[in-house]
Parts: C-alpha cells; sequence; structure tokens
C-alpha cells in the first residue's frame, strides 16, 4: 500500500493512499503553517512554523507517545525525518533526538 502526505502551498497537509483506511489518512492535522511533512511506514510528522512537530498514526513503537520533551516542547526545530518505524529532528541547536523504535537515543 502506497501512502504519499505533503503540504500545499498554503501549509495545509494534504495525504492521499490507495488504502483509505488508514490512520495516516484519517488522522492528518488540520490547519496551515505546515513547512515539511514525513511519512514513515504506518506514521507520519509535519514541522509547522514557528518550528514546532505534530505526529499521527499508528503508535505501534511508541511514534507517538515517545517524542522526546525537548522535542514535544521546542519551538526551534528546523528539519524532520521518518524511518521505517522512528522519527529524528534537528534542533536549531544542532541537536537531533529520535524516538519510535529508536526510542530514547539522543546524537550530539
Amino acid at each position: 500500500m502506497d501512502t504519499d502526505t505533503s503540504s500545499d502551498p498554503n501549509g495545509e497537509i494534504v495525504c492521499w493512499s490507495d488504502d483509505t483506511t488508514r490512520k495516516i489518512i484519517s488522522e492528518s492535522p488540520t490547519g496551515s503553517g505546515f513547512v515539511q511533512v514525513t511519512v514513515g511506514h504506518d506514521h507520519a510528522c509535519a514541522l509547522k512554523l514557528p518550528g514546532s512537530i505534530e505526529c499521527w498514526g499508528e503508535d505501534t513503537y511508541g511514534n507517538l507517545r515517545e517524542i522526546p520533551s525537548v522535542i514535544s516542547s521546542a519551538t526551534d526545530l528546523l528539519e524532520i525525518s521518518a524511518g521505517q518505524q522512528h522519527t529524528c529532528a534537528l534542533q536549531s541547536s544542532g541537536q537531533i533526538a529520535c524516538w519510535g523504535e529508536l526510542s530514547g537515543t539522543t546524537l550530539p
């Protein structure tokens, strides 16, 4: 099954899939101001100005519930990237934090 997620020119999340029952479609956030979207196997995260993150989809590996507090409360995130069952975020300080199947991993 293929799922794609993107932000349109207004910064609104747009998701589509060949399987419309997936949570990644039905639970995508509403609103505008999203500047980057990244998709893992069954989850997605979006970067919203001024640098905060919102994630949705399946939470089997802690993709949603284990977001490090330093990331979930951040307003200085520059970039996000999702893998199969994890996501990583880069802060303006250069700190990278990852969660999900790699829960608790923090890189210098």
